[in-house]
């Protein structure tokens, strides 16, 4: 009860029990002072930085690595080069073809691996102070601010043929390599070149970081592919059906540059993306289809 609530008056007539009732239920005055004293210092212990935990860091849409960063100058993360290919990842090396073909000024970002997208993935780009992640959602925004589209001419037909063969190499082939590189880790890295110690930046006795890469590697690779439901096949079903893949391609695109005219277009950078990653390991290392 505070100060200034006014205490109703006793009556003499009461009975002896309602009396000591309300004494009972009635507060001291000295425990009403303290109590006011702990209700004023309750907002500056609250405000006292002693009192608070820190907070944990959060990735914010808007934060970036970049700093300062050039006006309308693409930043792109993807993975360490290699002295076979220039990204051992299908997707990054999707990107930066496709920045190469329109030719959009840009700056690859060598992080050794130490940044991720809001997405936790790689590749994402920097673009003026904004984050954008997904390669394909990347070269959608980019299309539209620098004014790219390489299917810009394409009839519906030829977009139609586009899109299939995109979905065959995208959503079926990859994940045969993909199965590949985790059943062969060891593989992959002597194929492509890969020095997981320089790759990774760390001080680590570089015997120990090849275990470890290859460990990691060939677990996670493995659940990606069997969560697709590739993985769960025998090892020479999915090899025929990458066979195949690729025989369909050799058949859409015969003795052409490109698959529609002389002009590079969106299926033919995921061609070349994914034939790359496929053919270019080091000779006896790759996947048989290849």
């Amino acid at each position: 009860m505070s100060t200034q609530d006014k205490v109703e008056p006793i009556n003499i007539d009461e009975s002896k029990d309602e009396k000591l009732e309300l004494i009972k239920n009635e507060e001291p005055v000295g425990n009403q002072e303290e109590k006011m004293e702990k209700e004023t210092e309750k907002p500056e212990e609250a405000k006292s930085p002693t009192k608070t935990k820190p907070a944990k860091p959060v990735l914010l849409k808007s934060a970036v690595f970049k700093e300062p960063y050039e006006t309308d100058v693409v930043y792109l993360y993807q993975f360490s080069r290699t002295p076979v290919i220039p990204s051992p990842s299908a997707y990054c090396l999707k990107v930066e073809t496709w920045l190469r073909i329109c030719g959009i000024k840009y700056e690859n970002v060598d992080h050794k691996m130490r940044y991720r997208s809001i997405y936790g993935q790689l590749p994402f780009i920097e673009l003026n102070g904004e984050q954008i992640a997904d390669s394909a959602v990347i070269i959608n925004k980019l299309g539209e601010k620098f004014g790219k589209n390489l299917d810009e001419e394409l009839t519906s037909e030829q977009k139609a043929l586009a899109h299939s063969a995109a979905s065959m190499l995208e959503n079926h082939l990859h994940w045969v390599d993909t199965w590949w590189r985790g059943r062969y880790p060891d593989q992959m890295l002597a194929g492509y070149k890969i020095d997981p110690k320089h790759f990774s930046g760390t001080k680590l006795p570089a015997p120990l970081v090849n275990f470890v890469a290859k460990f990691t590697l060939g677990r996670k690779l493995s659940k990606k592919a069997r969560a697709i439901g590739i993985g769960v096949q025998k090892p020479e079903e999915i090899i025929e059906s990458g066979k195949t893949d690729l025989d369909q391609l050799h058949f859409l695109l015969g003795e052409k540059c490109f698959f529609f005219g002389s002009q590079p277009t969106l299926v033919d950078v995921v061609v070349f993306f994914e034939y790359c990653s496929i053919c270019c390991c080091r000779q006896g290392c790759g996947p048989s289809i290849s």
